[in-house]
């Protein structure tokens, strides 16, 4: 009987160090968007989370497709894996937000703030980033095809060994932006003052698009058969 006592307070013991770990639902995924909320992992797909501040939250490898951000702030949020296509954001705040490896496509980053934000291998291509503010973010090995980055801010930004084919780059602020290895396939320039982007190669410029007012790097020369031919 005393053995059987001490075999019902171990499972209880047991029993209650289980209930110590918290399940998806009870880390945080019913808790209201504030800041420094945890909602990793969490299905928050189709929701309208405007002008919202969520600085500090903690959104890696949580599915927000089809989510409305816009005017929302994460500022130093982490969406780390985040599922994020179709997402809504324009206007939205990811100022040194960390956004390594989200994945996407289609969303609208219109006139958004990425000021030192990480983008470091995201997957978000076809996605129309007009008008936003990249100032020395990180957007290395990512892939960004087919995205629109008119009229953005690109100072000191790092887009090494990105995939930027078929991206429209037309009024960006090229200052100091790194290109090295990037791979630019019809990649389009044209109007665009080059002059002061970093690691740009003859290679590069051989494959993509620019015209007669698109401004490269001392040493570079003009293609041949620009502007490209229309598709």
């Amino acid at each position: 009987m005393k053995k059987f006592g001490l075999m019902v307070v171990a499972a209880a013991a047991m029993g209650g160090a289980h209930a110590l770990t918290p399940t998806p639902a009870e880390a945080g995924c019913s808790d209201f968007p504030i800041p420094n909320v945890d909602w990793s992992g969490c299905r928050k797909s189709g929701l309208v989370l405007t002008e919202n501040d969520m600085s500090g939250a903690n959104l890696s490898k949580t599915d927000i497709t089809s989510t409305n951000l816009s005017q929302a702030k994460f500022l130093g949020a982490r969406f780390e894996r985040a599922r994020m296509t179709l997402v809504l954001a324009t206007q939205a705040d990811f100022t040194e937000a960390n956004m390594t490896q989200a994945e996407g496509g289609r969303a609208q980053f219109v006139q958004a703030n990425f000021t030192k934000a990480n983008l470091t291998k995201a997957l978000l291509f076809r996605s129309n980033f007009t008008g936003s503010n990249f100032t020395e973010a990180n957007m290395s090995k990512a892939e960004f095809s087919r995205s629109k980055f008119n009229d953005t801010n690109l100072t000191s930004a790092m887009l090494g060994f990105t995939n930027l084919s078929r991206a429209v780059f037309t009024g960006a602020l090229i200052d100091g932006t790194d290109f090295q290895k990037s791979w630019l396939y019809l990649t389009d320039f044209k109007g665009v003052d080059l002059s002061k982007a970093v690691g740009l190669e003859q290679s590069q410029i051989d494959l993509a698009c620019g015209d007669d007012k698109t401004v490269l790097p001392a040493g570079l020369t003009k293609p041949a058969d620009w502007p490209c031919a229309e598709e």
